[in-house]
This record gives C-alpha cells, sequence and structure tokens, in this order.
C-alpha cells in the first residue's frame, strides 16, 4: 500500500484508523486523526512518504512517487498532563488533503519536469505578480523574527521560507 492507496480508501468512506488496524500498525489514532509520533512516522514510511515538513496549520508529505500533499494538524494541549509539551495531530480527512505537487515549484527545472508553462504574453505579469508577493511575505518574515526574536523555532521555520522564498525570486529574475 501506498500514500496515494490511502488516499483512495479515505475516499471509500474508511477512517484512517480502520486502515491502520488493517495494516496491523501501532499508530495511535481516533478515527481520522493521528498523533504524530513514531508509530505514525513509521507507517507513513510504509506507506512510500519519503518525508514531512510542518507548515503553519498544514503538515506537507513528500511520497516516493513524487507526489506532495498537505494535510491539516494542529497542537493540542497534552492529554497526560498540562506539564507536558503540547501533543500535535494530524487530521487525514480526504477532503482536507491535498494535492499540492504543481504548487512547490522551486527552480526552473520544475517548470519542465512537471510541465508547467505561462503563455509569453502573460509571462511579464506572471513574474512581477510572483515577486510582489514574495516581496510582501519577505516584509511579514522579517516582522516575525523581529516579535519572537533570534534562535526560537518560529524565527527557524521564518528562516526556512525566507530561503525558499528568495530561491523562487532568483529563478524567475
Amino acid at each position: 500500500m501506498q500514500f496515494e492507496d490511502l488516499l483512495e480508501e479515505l475516499e471509500s468512506r474508511r477512517t484512517f484508523e480502520e486502515v491502520c488496524k488493517e495494516q496491523n500498525n501501532e499508530v495511535e489514532c481516533i478515527g481520522n486523526m493521528a498523533y504524530d509520533d513514531g508509530d505514525l512516522y513509521e507507517f507513513l514510511q510504509k506507506l512510500g512518504v519519503t518525508s514531512a515538513d510542518f507548515g503553519v496549520g498544514y503538515a506537507v508529505i513528500y511520497t516516493s512517487k513524487g507526489r506532495i500533499y498537505e494535510l491539516p494538524y494542529e497542537e493540542r494541549p497534552n492529554r497526560f498532563g498540562n506539564d507536558l509539551p503540547d501533543e500535535t495531530v494530524l487530521f487525514f480527512y480526504k477532503d482536507e488533503i491535498y494535492d499540492v505537487t504543481e504548487c512547490y515549484i522551486n527552480s526552473a527545472d520544475d517548470f519542465t519536469k512537471y510541465n508547467l508553462t505561462v503563455p509569453e504574453a502573460y509571462k511579464k505579469d506572471f513574474q512581477n505578480l510572483i515577486k510582489n508577493e514574495c516581496d510582501a511575505i519577505l516584509y511579514e518574515i522579517e516582522c516575525i523574527i523581529d516579535t519572537h526574536g533570534e534562535g526560537t523555532q518560529k524565527e527557524s521555520d521564518a528562516r526556512a521560507y525566507e530561503k525558499l522564498l528568495r530561491n523562487i525570486l532568483k529563478n524567475i529574475e
């Protein structure tokens, strides 16, 4: 079974929990909610997930088939006590899992790889739009860093997004 097969199972109204039980996995889940732990990562690896990154409200899943998906997650108070760190819960609701492969363009090579083209008449407008949006986001990133300070997790996340945006800007100029 691959991650894409899991999506088909969820489409047929089965829950993530039912699929995990059928696959004899010890993932801690309730219905379509799964707790982020080693068992979940082990199961996802068996499904061909090569890596997972956490953005703002969505986890980004990369599969061995070259697909990229986003699924929602949230931080919740720890079930075992307030003195423990919050827990991350991922949501495997089929209608909230998005195939975003074509949205993750990191270089000019990706345009060729995914067969994406922009009509020549719109290319300059498209480049200006991306540049303006990236500039606005880069400003917001600097505000986040100024607010939360150096060495924090938010600063680290913001720097990762900044690097991605700068790479995108470099490739469209």
